[in-house]
């Protein structure tokens, strides 16, 4: 395969790939099954290459990238954890109906895990940081950037351009957490209990100034 190629997989499933012999011996290594099918003396030939329980990618000797997609949907897998949570924590089980959406991607338990531990960090006080500023003040405050002063205050002698640090709590771990919060309340469709322990959540984090949904990365 040439070097830009890109290998595609699926998790338990075979297919019919042509591979030089240095990257089907490395599959091989990585306990793949690969059946020759056809070789040639050119170095290459025909595999049946099942990556086994394996998900994830990752780069072959011959620069090719494979990606191994999981056999059973995401969200399936998150409706199965959800259900395993709710068999290894039994106390949790409550009376409320709770309407799973078929498409939706994060279910009520899951819910009530973050939202447990969400509550038990605003118990210990929010995780603050020193930030760092560069401002035009009107004292100094910190420490004065001599060149950038001269630069932006000649003929204001009442200002003075300053770089401090400043313990905050709004830092961007803090503020992903109130932007999921503020996700989780817009989707609904939780139980009351649910909905009233990520208001109260939401407003331990009344100081975090609110994330752009575009700033978010997974």
């Amino acid at each position: 395969m040439s070097n830009d190629a890109t290998l595609k997989l699926v998790e338990q499933s075979e297919i019919d790939v042509e591979l030089c012999h240095e990257d089907a011996g490395f599959l091989e290594q990585l306990k793949f099954s690969v059946v020759p099918c056809s070789l040639s003396d050119k170095g290459q030939g025909l595999f049946r290459v099942n990556p086994q329980q394996w998900v994830g990618h990752f780069r072959l000797p011959s620069e090719t990238i494979v990606t191994i997609k999981p056999k059973i949907p995401s969200a399936n897998v998150l409706r199965m954890l959800a259900y395993a949570f709710l068999r290894w924590h039994e106390p949790v089980f409550r009376p409320e109906e709770v309407r799973y959406d078929t498409d939706f991607f994060l279910f009520e338990p899951l819910v009530w895990l973050f939202n447990d531990l969400v509550a038990a960090r605003a118990r210990r006080g929010l995780v603050q940081d020193y930030i760092r500023h560069e401002e035009n003040l009107s004292l100094i405050r910190g420490r004065l950037l001599l060149l950038e002063h001269i630069g932006r205050n000649v003929g204001y002698p009442s200002r003075a351009y300053c770089r401090f640090f400043e313990n905050t709590v709004d830092i961007p771990d803090n503020q992903i957490i109130r932007r999921t919060l503020k996700l989780l309340l817009s989707n609904g469709g939780w139980t009351r209990n649910t909905e009233h322990t990520l208001i109260a959540n939401f407003h331990q984090f009344e100081g975090v100034s609110d994330l752009h949904s575009r700033s978010v990365h997974f």
